[in-house]
């Protein structure tokens, strides 16, 4: 607990950004407790400073969330990162708890020390950055907090079999994990395999509560809120055919075991595609995928351990949902590991067990070894935090190491422009619509460039192709206080 706060200390001090700003600070129905009920009842995104939600996305408790945040602390951006990080500590509690317990089944000596290392690596690893510093994935946070929470009590249930109230409040947990975003279903398949591999016998009586659950979802997103499963984006990789998404997988996994365990280079808004086998990011990462798959199944051939199998298929289970083959806005994005990364840290605890017993003269080496990655991972997040403090600064920092996103260039020239460095916002409003000319929120920020600039004439032309790209409401509203001064 201690670790983990004085890691993410400095988010106390750093402000909305990106999607914070629609989500939170110009979102007008979370400023009313009364409107939590609408909440369940239509999409999740709000846009336009209206008290009306909009889109095709059915995440409920992250505007419920923030609507709790607003009712204490108004638009102070300190509260809101404050419930996240007791929100991300909660989990890491839970992790230690709950890794301990799975533990116990084939490590009885060592299920403390395990579960400790665990949950610390967790609490820290700076792939966790994202998550904790950016208020818009709050749902990352909670669907996971509810997930294992609902594991914990089947977990529970088990000890003894006739509390079927466990099993209900485990079924109320998944579905508020549902509720915080639609990678909660995870969590269905993960203790689904925990049962068939340590207790066969309640699968079926799992299996009935777990389509209750669904049934209830379902009703609650389709029949009333009416939000449908697909939704429509501009990123690359969410309009690239299915081929060019199957190549891309290898890089993707490729970039999220790099994350894993060299987490160096931290950024936002990750677009990449590969379209060609002949794309070094293709020929290069699949052979290191292949072999890291082939490592994993020959550990668990060798060892047979039920547990070591688990945590490999945990990994699978949770990062395949975040490999675009069903479209997503984004190639990778380091808040999408958060779950994954529990199942990761799961197999290096079993394998450094393994390799110490074996080799006990090495103990002491390997405590130094985990000591010294704790303390680096510590330093790199804690100064990735600081990257968060605001908008200005954290694109500013990604730019370099990722300049081809087209949303991270628009941003950075949002940013100079409200700081008055119109000048210096122009070539990036112009490199954002090199990179994604289909888009619409760059060619109203142009538009409202040359409008200060007191060109209404290109102004005027810049709103138009905002609205034709895409029905922009703030080009709408640039547009017609433009004709106001022309007219």
């Amino acid at each position: 607990t201690i670790i983990t706060l004085l890691v993410w200390l400095p988010l106390l001090r750093n402000g909305f950004v990106w999607d914070d700003e629609e989500q939170i600070v110009n979102n007008a129905i979370i400023r009313r407790l009364d409107n939590i009920p609408t909440l369940f009842t239509a999409s999740t995104f709000n846009t336009g400073g209206a008290p009306t939600l909009s889109g095709l996305y059915y995440k409920p408790m992250m505007p419920t969330v923030f609507a709790l945040n607003y009712a204490l602390f108004g638009l102070n951006a300190w509260g809101y990162h404050l419930s996240q990080l007791l929100l991300h500590l909660l989990v890491v509690l839970l992790v230690f708890r709950l890794t301990e317990s799975l533990f116990q089944i084939e490590f009885p000596q060592d299920a403390k020390i395990m579960a400790f290392f665990v949950s610390l690596i967790f609490a820290v690893h700076p792939a966790n950055s994202e998550t904790v510093a950016y208020l818009s994935s709050f749902q990352e946070v909670l669907y996971t907090l509810f997930g294992l929470l609902a594991f914990k009590f089947v977990l529970a249930f088990q000890k003894d079999k006739s509390r079927f109230g466990f099993l209900i409040i485990a079924t109320i947990f998944l579905l508020l994990s549902l509720l915080s975003k639609e990678s909660g279903i995870t969590f269905f398949a993960i203790i689904a395999l925990w049962l068939w591999l340590f207790d066969r016998a309640s699968l079926s009586v799992w299996s009935i509560f777990s389509l209750i659950t669904l049934l209830i979802y379902s009703l609650l997103r389709f029949g009333i809120a009416q939000v449908p499963i697909s939704h429509d984006t501009i990123a690359p990789i969410a309009n690239a055919p299915l081929k060019n998404r199957l190549l891309t997988i290898p890089f993707e996994i490729f970039s999220y075991l790099r994350l894993f365990i060299f987490p160096k280079d931290l950024f936002i808004a990750q677009h990449q595609l590969i379209v060609s086998i002949k794309d070094p990011r293709f020929y290069l990462t699949l052979p290191v995928v292949i072999a890291f798959f082939v490592f994993l199944f020959l550990i668990w051939w060798r060892s047979r351990s039920q547990l070591l199998l688990f945590f490999e298929l945990w990994f699978l289970i949770s990062i395949s949902l975040v490999l675009n083959l069903f479209p997503l806005d984004m190639t990778i994005a380091e808040r999408w590991f958060y779950t994954p990364i529990i199942g990761l840290l799961g197999i290096a605890a079993i394998l450094v067990r393994s390799f110490t017993n074996q080799k006990t003269e090495l103990k002491p080496f390997i405590g130094v070894f985990l000591t010294i990655t704790i303390l680096c991972f510590s330093l790199r997040s804690f100064v990735r935090a600081l990257n968060w403090k605001d908008g200005l600064t954290l694109f500013s920092h990604d730019i370099q190491l990722n300049p081809g996103a087209f949303d991270l260039q628009n941003n950075l020239g949002v940013e100079l422009f409200r700081k008055g460095r119109v000048e210096e916002a122009r070539p990036h409003f112009e490199k954002s619509i090199q990179l994604a000319p289909n888009w619409w929120t760059h060619y109203n920020n142009l538009g409202a460039y040359w409008e200060r600039k007191g060109d209404y004439q290109k102004a005027l032309n810049y709103y138009q192709k905002s609205i034709q790209a895409g029905d922009y409401y703030l080009a709408y509203e640039n547009y017609a206080t433009c004709l106001l001064y022309t007219s």
